[in-house]
């Protein structure tokens, strides 16, 4: 409850903000005009270019990153831990300033999330380690991957990776002391 709580909040800030960089070159707009000051109109196209960097940026960097991770076994038990390996790669000039990565999965109870900053031409791997507590058919492997400019103003995501399906079976638990009553068959 907690965490939708939070994502509420990051959501209602995040639209403040976008409405935000609307109003601000639209006031400097209208008081460019009303007043005829030539620094509000600079200051106007400073904002307006700046908008359209930021989001150039954010956008031709998320075309850039790459990911993968290693072939997971398809069949485990539970009280068994699957364990896997993820690279990220930035194949792009530029570095990227914020790198949010999701697993996209239906695992009850297992979030792996990492956010972190990829020079060019770089990678970033690490290991994730998930205990299997119930017993069902999950999806694992596919990521989400979020871009933001370096401003924050713009953040543009896309999926990366291919997914992949397990099962986790039931824990055998060994009866003591039971052995199969012989049967008679009819003849």
């Amino acid at each position: 409850i907690a965490q939708v709580g939070l994502s509420m909040i990051s959501k209602v800030s995040s639209i403040k903000f976008k409405i935000i960089t609307i109003i601000v070159p639209l006031v400097v707009l209208i008081l460019a005009l009303a007043g005829g000051f030539e620094v509000l109109w600079r200051f106007f196209v400073f904002l307006i270019v700046l908008l359209a960097l930021s989001y150039l940026w954010a956008r031709l960097n998320i075309r850039n990153i790459e990911g993968a991770v290693e072939k997971i076994v398809g069949y485990y038990r539970v009280g068994e831990s699957l364990e896997e390996r993820f690279t990220v790669s930035n194949r792009g000039r530029f570095p990227t300033s914020v790198l949010e990565i999701r697993e996209v999965t239906d695992m009850p109870g297992y979030q792996n999330t990492v956010t972190t900053i990829l020079p060019p031409r770089s990678s970033y791997s690490w290991h994730s380690v998930a205990n299997l507590d119930r017993r069902g058919r999950y999806t694992l492997g596919a990521l989400t991957v979020r871009v933001t400019d370096p401003l924050g103003l713009f953040s543009i995501s896309r999926q990366v990776g291919a997914s992949q399906k397990i099962i986790v079976y039931p824990d055998i638990q060994e009866l003591p002391f039971f052995q199969a009553v012989p049967r008679l068959e009819p003849v």
